[in-house]
C-alpha cells in the first residue's frame, strides 16, 4: 500500500503537472495576444501623435513662409528673426527656422544660427535628395536625421515647398527639430529600455530607408543609426512577417484607405540581430512607417513576473501533495505493518499463529536438528468460559500464554492454534526424553489466579517429532493433533505419537475416501428407534444413520460421523437421511394409519450450510406443511459456539412449525442460562445420566432438575439409552415424558419398525 500511495502520488504529480504545463502554455499563447494588442495600440498612439505634429508643422511652414514672401519680409533680416522668435516661444522642441531659394541657399534664418555655418542643401549628400523632392512636392517632406556640428545637436529637418499664384515653387520653408530635446514629442512615449520605437522615413524607396527617430536598448552609435540606411533584407523581413501575419499585401499597406494605416503585427528580427515583436503602421502623406515593438527578452520577463504567484502555487500545492501522500503513505506502512503482525499473530495473546508458523517452520528447521511438534489443549476450558464468562476466560489464556512463552527456551516458537490450543516447537536433545512434556503439563497444573479467582487447569499434550515421524510440517501437525486426542482421554497427561496412531490415522484415511463413494454406492441406510411416552403409547421415533460398506463392512456411526463432520461429507449424509426418513416414516404411517413423531439429527455443519433451508422446504414437500410432525435435534455445543449463526435459521424453523429437540442436555454447563430465550420444544437427557441414575445420587438429582426445568418452560423431556426397568420406574417418578433406548427396542429398519409396532399393539 505504501508503494501504490507514492504510485498515486507520481500520477497524480504528473497529470498535474502536465495540466500546469498546459496552463502555462495557454497562459503564454494569452501573454503574446495581449503583448501584441497592446503593441498595436501603441503604434496607433504613436502613429497619430506624429501626424498631428507633422500636420501641425506643415501648416506651419506654408504660413511662415507665405507670410515671409507675401511683402518680402525676409529680406529685412530683424523682422524675419522676430517672427522666428515668436514661433520658439509655442515650439520649444524647435532648433531653427529658415527660408530657402530652390538653389539651397538660405533667405531668412532664425537668429541663433549662423548663415556662414549653415550648409548649402543642395550640396550637403545628407540633404540633397529630401530636399530635391521637397521642391517637387506639394507636401511636407520629412528630410533625413542629421547631425548639425555647430549647434551640437541631432536634427530632423521638415521641409514644404512654397507656391506663387501660378504654382511654381518660388522658395522652401525649413524648420529643424531637436531629436532629443526634452519638449520633442520623440521622447513623450514613456517607453522603457525593453521597448522599441522608430520613425523609418520610406520617401527615397527600398534602396535608401534611413530612420527619422529611433529608440531600443542596443547601444548603438547614433551615426551609424542615423547615417546608415535600413538593410533591404531587414527591411524586407518586416514586411514579409507584417503581410505574413496579418494576412495582406504590400497595396493594403502603402494604398489603404487611411492617411495612417491601421498598426500590423509582426515577428521579426531587428538590425541587430535581436527579434522583436510588435506593430507597424504607414503614414502615406509623408511616407514614412511608425514602428513599436519590443525584444523577446521582454515578453519572457513579463511571462514570468506574471506567472510567478502561479509558479509559487503549483511548487506549494505540490509541496502539499508530497507531504500528504507521503502522510498517507506512512499511515498506510504502520497499518500495512500492523496488518502484517495482525495476520501472523493471535489478537489475544499475542501470540504468533498458525501462518506465522507455516511462513517461519523453514527457518526453524534449519536452527533445529532434532525438536519436538507439541499440541496443547486445556482440559475443561470451556467449562470457565460457561461458568465465568469469556472476559475471564480470555484472561485465563493470557496468562496460560505467558506461562509457558516464560518456560520455553528463546529459540523455542510458541504458537495459538485457537480456542484453548497451543503449538509448541521446542529443540530436544534425545528423542526419548520425556522431561520436557512432564514439565509443561505440571506448569499448566499449577494454580491460576484471575480476578482473585483460583482455577486449577489440566492439559492434554500430543507430541510429534522431527524428523523422527515426519519433516512435513502438515503431517506433524495431523500426528500431534491425534496424540493429543488420545491424550484426552485419560486427561493432565501427554502422549507421544506411534504406529498405533498412524494405523488409526490411515483407517480413518480409508473410511473418508470410502464415504465419499458411500452414497452413490447406496450402502448408507436410514434405522429408527422407536420413542415411548410415559404412559407406554407409541410416540415417535428417531432416525439414525448406518453405513454398511463394500470394502470396510459395517462402521459404526461414532467412527464414520466424526470423520464426516471433518470432511464436510456429513452436509450430504444429513440430508440423505431427511429424505429417506421423510419417505419411508410416510410410508409408515400411510400403512397403519398411525401419527409418528420423527426426530432426525442436525450437524452444525449441515445446519449452517447456505442452502440448508431451500434445501429442507423443498424435502419436506411430501409432508404437506405438516412440519409440526418433524423434530430435529441438535447439541447444546451449537448454540454456545455458533448461536449468532444458528438461531435465526432456529426462529425459522419454529416458525414453521418443525419442533426443535436439544440433544445431550446436561453435558454442557451453559445451557440454563440461555434455555429459556432458545426456541426448544423438547429437552433431551444424555444417556450419561441415565447410565448413572441409580447408582449415583447427584445424578439422581441433576435428571429431576432437568426434567423440571422442561416442564416450567413447556418443553417436553425425552430419556435416551434408557435400559433397565429400574430406569424407567425412576424416571416415570420424576415425570419424564418420553423414553427412547434399547429397554423398549435396539434401532429397526422400515420393515422391522412395522413388525414393532403392529407386534407391540401400538395400532389403536
Amino acid at each position: 500500500m505504501k508503494n501504490t500511495s507514492m504510485r498515486l502520488f507520481y500520477f497524480v504529480t504528473f497529470i498535474s503537472t502536465l495540466l500546469f504545463v498546459l496552463f502555462l502554455f495557454f497562459r503564454y499563447e494569452d501573454i503574446k495576444t495581449t503583448l501584441f494588442e497592446e503593441q498595436k495600440y501603441k503604434t496607433s498612439l504613436v502613429a497619430n501623435t506624429a501626424h498631428v505634429q507633422f500636420v501641425h508643422y506643415e501648416e506651419l511652414l506654408s504660413l511662415l513662409g507665405n507670410h515671409l514672401l507675401s511683402n518680402a519680409i525676409y529680406k529685412n533680416k530683424v523682422l524675419s528673426q522676430q517672427l522666428f522668435e515668436s514661433i520658439f516661444a509655442l515650439n520649444k522642441e524647435v532648433l531653427g527656422f529658415g527660408l530657402i531659394d530652390t538653389q539651397g541657399n538660405y533667405l531668412a534664418l532664425s537668429s541663433n544660427l549662423d548663415p556662414k555655418t549653415m550648409p548649402n542643401l543642395l550640396q550637403k549628400k545628407e540633404t540633397k535628395e529630401t530636399f530635391l523632392e521637397a521642391i517637387a512636392s506639394d507636401k511636407m517632406v520629412i528630410g533625413r536625421t542629421y547631425y548639425l556640428a555647430n549647434v551640437d545637436e541631432w536634427v530632423v529637418p521638415l521641409r514644404k515647398a512654397i507656391h506663387d499664384k501660378e504654382g511654381h515653387v518660388i522658395a522652401l520653408m525649413t524648420v529643424g527639430l531637436k531629436l532629443h530635446s526634452m519638449n520633442s514629442f520623440f521622447n513623450n512615449f514613456n517607453l522603457n529600455h525593453s521597448h522599441l520605437l522608430a520613425l523609418v522615413n520610406y520617401a527615397q524607396g527600398e534602396d535608401s530607408i534611413y530612420r527619422i527617430y529611433y529608440h531600443g536598448d542596443e547601444n548603438v552609435a547614433k551615426e551609424k543609426l542615423y547615417n546608415t540606411p535600413v538593410e533591404t533584407k531587414i527591411h524586407n523581413n518586416y514586411m514579409e512577417s507584417v503581410m505574413k501575419m496579418n494576412h495582406i499585401s504590400a497595396d493594403v499597406l502603402y494604398n489603404g484607405d487611411s492617411i495612417v494605416s491601421l498598426p500590423y503585427s509582426f515577428k521579426a528580427k531587428g538590425a541587430w540581430g535581436k527579434s522583436i515583436y510588435g506593430a507597424l503602421s504607414y503614414n502615406q502623406r509623408y511616407n514614412y512607417y511608425t514602428l513599436t515593438g519590443y525584444y523577446n527578452s521582454y515578453r519572457q520577463n513579463y511571462f514570468f513576473h506574471s506567472i510567478k504567484i502561479y509558479i509559487l502555487g503549483y511548487l506549494l500545492s505540490q509541496l502539499m501533495l508530497y507531504l500528504f501522500f507521503r502522510y498517507v503513505s506512512k499511515l498506510n506502512h504502520e497499518k500495512e505493518v500492523a496488518l502484517a503482525y495482525e495476520s501472523l499473530h493471535d489478537s489475544l495473546t499475542k501470540l504468533p499463529n498458525k501462518k506465522f508458523l507455516y511462513e517461519n517452520f523453514g527457518s526453524f528447521v534449519q536452527k533445529n536438528r532434532l525438536f519436538a511438534l507439541i499440541y496443547i489443549d486445556i482440559d475443561n476450558f470451556k467449562n470457565i468460559n460457561d461458568n465465568f464468562g469469556h472476559p475471564v476466560g480470555d484472561k485465563l489464556l493470557r496468562e496460560i500464554a505467558a506461562r509457558v512463552q516464560n518456560f520455553i527456551q528463546k529459540d523455542a516458537m510458541l504458537i495459538r492454534e485457537g480456542g484453548d490450543e497451543l503449538i509448541l516447537l521446542h529443540g530436544i536433545e534425545d528423542e526419548k526424553s520425556t522431561h520436557l512434556y512432564n514439565d509443561i503439563n505440571k506448569l499448566l497444573e499449577e494454580t491460576y489466579v484471575v480476578d482473585n479467582m483460583e482455577f486449577k487447569l489440566g492439559s492434554s499434550i500430543g507430541i510429534a517429532l522431527y524428523p523422527k515421524d515426519s519433516s512435513d510440517l502438515t503431517e506433524l501437525l495431523s500426528m500431534s493433533d491425534m496424540a493429543m486426542y488420545e491424550a484426552k482421554k485419560l486427561k493432565n497427561t501427554y502422549t507421544l505419537y506411534n504406529s498405533k496412531l498412524k494405523e488409526i490415522q490411515h483407517k480413518n484415511v480409508q473410511i473418508d475416501q470410502e464415504l465419499r463413494y458411500a452414497l452413490s454406492r447406496e450402502e448408507v441406510f436410514v434405522v429408527y428407534q422407536p420413542q415411548i411416552n410415559a404412559d407406554g403409547t407409541l410416540y415417535g421415533v428417531e432416525a439414525l444413520i448406518r453405513w454398511k460398506s463394500s470394502k470396510l463392512g459395517n462402521v459404526t456411526p461414532d467412527v464414520f460421523i466424526p470423520i464426516a463432520e471433518e470432511s464436510n461429507l456429513i452436509v450430504g449424509l444429513g440430508r440423505f437421511v431427511i429424505q429417506r426418513a421423510i419417505h419411508e416414516i410416510l410410508e409408515v404411517k400411510e400403512k397403519l394409519n398411525i401419527p409418528l413423531q420423527l426426530s432426525i439429527n442436525l450437524s452444525i455443519k449441515q445446519l449452517l450450510s447456505s442452502s440448508f433451508i431451500e434445501n429442507l422446504l423443498q424435502d419436506s414437500a411430501p409432508l404437506r406443511n405438516n412440519y409440526n410432525t418433524i423434530t430435529f435435534e441438535i447439541t447444546e455445543r451449537l448454540f454456545i459456539e455458533d448461536i449468532d449463526h444458528v438461531l435465526p435459521k432456529l426462529n425459522f424453523l419454529k416458525e414453521k412449525g418443525f419442533q426443535i429437540s436439544l440433544d445431550d442436555f446436561g453435558t454442557g454447563y451453559s445451557s440454563f442460562s440461555i434455555l429459556k430465550n432458545l426456541p426448544i420444544n423438547e429437552l433431551k437427557i444424555d444417556k450419561s445420566f441415565i447410565d448413572e441414575l441409580l447408582v449415583n445420587n447427584d445424578t439422581h438429582i441433576f435428571s429431576k432438575s432437568i426434567i423440571t426445568i422442561g416442564h416450567d418452560l413447556s418443553m417436553k423431556t425425552v430419556a435416551e439409552g434408557v435400559e433397565t426397568q429400574m430406569q424407567v420406574a425412576l424416571l416415570k417418578e420424576q415425570k419424564c415424558d418420553i423414553f427412547q433406548g434399547y429397554y423398549f427396542s435396539k434401532p429397526l429398519t422400515k420393515s422391522d419398525l412395522i413388525a414393532y409396532i403392529t407386534d407391540n399393539g401400538f395400532i389403536p
